[in-house]
């Protein structure tokens, strides 16, 4: 696990699979990235690449991997600075990855948009996107809101804490 480094890892750069994750931007395959992904992200994964050749299921607090009658692996938790990471990276799939921008400022994932209600027209015409990466500015007058502000646009939106993750 040397030379790790956090980021984001998906399919073909598209913003709505952003899964966070830890790899070694030097140890790809076939230019590919070899993510650990977050346990947050590991059941909608699952969902994405099961189909009828390849099943991706849970088995206890595993992954089991079945292709065919040939290939049938357990991918194990990992912990990785205190939180639970699934080793992706032996499976031939096609990840990019970028390296989270270095910042000072605290930063998270959405998770949830459905069913966002907009204050204003400008906030409404640029909405946040899942998947995007914002900064987090504060909390508002109680825990369950935060204050973000789009990487792109600068734009701040509202969004209760339960739709996003810390990164």
């Amino acid at each position: 696990m040397e030379n790790l480094v956090k980021g984001i890892a998906n399919f073909e750069g598209e913003v709505s699979t952003n899964m966070i994750a830890y790899a070694n931007p030097k140890s790809t395959w076939n230019g590919w990235a070899r993510p650990f992904i977050h346990h947050h992200f590991v059941n909608e994964l699952i969902q994405m690449l099961s189909h009828p050749e390849n099943t991706y299921t849970w088995e206890g607090e595993n992954v089991r991997v079945i292709y065919g009658d040939e290939y049938n692996v357990l991918i194990e938790p990992q912990i990785i600075n205190n939180e639970v990471y699934y080793y992706f990276g032996n499976e031939g799939i096609c990840f990019d990855f970028k390296p989270l921008k270095e910042s000072e400022r605290k930063q998270a994932i959405i998770l949830d948009i459905d069913g966002l209600i907009y204050d204003d027209e400008q906030v409404e015409n640029d909405p946040l996107k899942l998947g995007e990466i914002v900064y987090v500015n504060e909390y508002g007058y109680n825990e369950w809101q935060v204050y973000v502000e789009s990487q792109s646009t600068g734009i701040v939106h509202g969004i209760d804490t339960d739709r996003i993750k810390l990164l």
